[in-house]
């Protein structure tokens, strides 16, 4: 049997003087985003913009809810251009997920986005949804968790 330790863990504890560990690591503050979006006759390949996060925010989980959105029709959550003006990653955080059959509800960052995990924000990239498919009607819902530095 092994004892082993993460990586803030070994840095806080098994060294002299221990270091201290940034709270948006370690015990930092969670806040959340809850938004709703009404889709009416929404063209697809749309993006709709939900938060800002601040500087230093790091998305930690969270949802995207949604009725059933009509034939073909997928979402998908990512980040709108950056501060740097790099290019949009529209599914960064949850790839294109069908939403056209029922109603459903789908977490985000899931096994195949853990990359993605602990994502931090610069304060100037707004985090989106992306339709896909055909035009979108119906509710769409947002939550997402974020660690914040104070």
């Amino acid at each position: 049997m092994s004892v082993v330790y993460t990586d803030n863990y070994a840095a806080a504890f098994n060294q002299t003087p221990g270091k201290l560990i940034p709270t948006k690591d370690w015990f930092g503050v969670v806040r959340h985003v809850v938004e709703t979006y009404e889709a009416v006759a929404l063209a697809a390949a749309s993006s709709i913009n939900v938060c800002r996060p601040p500087k230093g925010a790091r998305l930690i989980g969270g949802y995207i809810a949604a009725d059933d959105l009509g034939t073909a029709n997928t979402l998908s959550v990512g980040t709108g251009i950056d501060a740097d003006g790099g290019v949009a990653v529209v599914d960064k955080f949850l790839a294109a997920t069908d939403f056209a059959t029922a109603a459903a509800k789908v977490d985000l960052l899931p096994i195949g986005k853990i990359a993605a995990m602990g994502y931090e924000f610069d304060g100037e990239t707004d985090l989106i949804i992306t339709g896909a498919g055909g035009q979108h009607d119906g509710t769409i819902v947002f939550v997402g968790l974020f660690a914040c530095p104070n």
